[in-house]
């Protein structure tokens, strides 16, 4: 299943990438821990006369899929925020259950304020496992594909509705 909105034409393509990194025993002894502080990054800033369509998003690492599954401790999650004002821009953190390419996120993003960015925090927890010793760090790396949509037009008829049938 698919969704489909329709969007101005004039439109600019981003396409953003993102690596966190979880360092062997820092802090956890023993483990691979995303929630060390640092996994908390800008993934672009935000322009607050645009309108943002976050439309994919895709997450690979540098070990194998098979040994990132048998690793979990604790399942590692994206959480995205507006970094000014700390709102959530999807419902619930998202879950990195595995690796995946080219997955449909698709939600609109907006600001009023001026120097605002749209954040992403990984957290999660991850055991070594045998074919992981000697790895002293565990990336994960996050790419998401984005419209900024800077029609005018559009975006006053987006702030003014905030439904999803557009009348382009």
């Amino acid at each position: 299943m698919s969704l489909n909105f329709t969007i101005p034409h004039r439109n600019k393509f981003l396409s953003t990438g993102n690596i966190f990194n979880a360092t062997f025993s820092n802090p956890t002894v023993g483990e691979y821990d995303f929630t060390n502080g640092n996994n908390k990054q800008i993934v672009f800033p935000l322009d607050k006369t645009s309108i943002y369509l976050v439309e994919r998003m895709a997450i690979g690492g540098n070990i194998s899929e098979e040994n990132y599954l048998n690793s979990i401790l604790t399942l590692p999650q994206i959480t995205f925020r507006l970094a000014l004002t700390n709102e959530i821009i999807y419902t619930k953190s998202v879950p990195v259950v595995n690796y995946y390419n080219d997955r449909q996120a698709t939600t609109f993003i907006h600001t009023d304020k001026a120097g605002d960015s749209l954040t992403a925090e990984l957290t999660g927890v991850l055991n070594q496992i045998s074919d992981t010793v000697g790895k002293s760090v565990i990336s994960l790396t996050l790419t998401l594909s984005v419209y900024q949509i800077d029609l005018k037009s559009f975006n006053e008829w987006f702030k003014s509705t905030q439904q999803g049938v557009s009348p382009w």
